[in-house]
């Protein structure tokens, strides 16, 4: 018997508008797969949601960089 293993790692965030949650985004990367992650994004607030789409999207771009930075770092590890 050999020991495998794997890191995996999560990320979450939430894009806010003052206190409201207008959206929460996650990602999980693999260390042991081909396609290092999976990235959701789920809107919470519509009507904040379309009253702001620039903020919100730019906190998705934010996040998607750090899902590309951990990507790369688990790349470099395998």
């Amino acid at each position: 018997m050999a020991l495998s293993q794997q890191k995996v790692v999560t990320l979450t965030a939430e894009s806010k508008i003052g206190e409201e949650i207008v959206a929460r985004l996650s990602a999980t990367a693999n260390s042991n797969t081909d396609v290092n992650s999976a990235y959701s994004e789920q809107i919470l607030n519509t009507e904040l949601y379309k009253t702001n789409k620039l903020e919100v999207r730019q906190d998705m771009d934010a996040f998607r960089v750090l899902v590309y930075a951990l990507e790369d770092e688990l790349a470099l590890e395998a």
